[in-house]
């Protein structure tokens, strides 16, 4: 397997850019935060950093990108100002965006559908079934959606100040079950 390592994005319109943080960033923060570090493969770190920035990049930011569509990723933005009024300026990635990526790597790297919005909650998975005199039990996965949601719900906390909404706030309700 190929090294494919990442292309940071620092607020300068870096080419063909694919994340907002390092490898190293993103560990320093898992450590401090949750204690461990992402164990695995660059290659597989580096997977895990782009879906993470992919989901950032699926949001409505407020503002516009800086370069316009010869960006490559959501930010840097200018026009957007953060809750307590500081404009964020044109060349910057915000911290809060950084933090939130590094949740959603955190997340991703540790179930790869823990970011889907159709994935299975262990409660509403099928673990065995029976048609006729015929049975089945399927095994269970090494990490639930279930133990990554509240890590999700953190990064989306960290961002939603950003977030363009129709009504100037955001409730999040992301991952609720009735």
């Amino acid at each position: 397997m190929a090294h494919h390592p990442l292309i940071v994005e620092d607020g300068s319109n870096v080419s063909g850019s694919d994340s907002y943080t390092t490898v190293e960033e993103c560990e320093d923060f898992t450590l401090h935060y949750f204690g461990e570090n992402l164990a695995g493969s660059p290659d597989v770190k580096n997977a895990a950093i782009r879906r993470a920035t992919a989901h950032l990049n699926s949001y409505s930011w407020k503002g516009k990108r800086t370069h316009g569509r010869a960006q490559s990723l959501a930010w840097p933005r200018t026009g957007v100002t953060d809750t307590d009024g500081n404009t964020i300026a044109d060349d910057e990635i915000p911290v809060e965006i950084k933090e939130a990526m590094h949740l959603f790597a955190r997340a991703t790297f540790s179930s790869t559908d823990a970011l889907e919005p159709n994935a299975t909650f262990a409660s509403d998975r099928v673990v065995a079934e029976a048609v006729g005199p015929l049975s089945t039990q399927y095994a269970a996965p090494a990490k639930d959606i279930d133990d990554f949601v509240m890590v999700v719900k953190g990064a989306v906390d960290r961002i939603t100040q950003f977030l363009v909404t129709s009504e100037g706030n955001l409730t999040t309700t992301f991952l609720e079950r009735a």
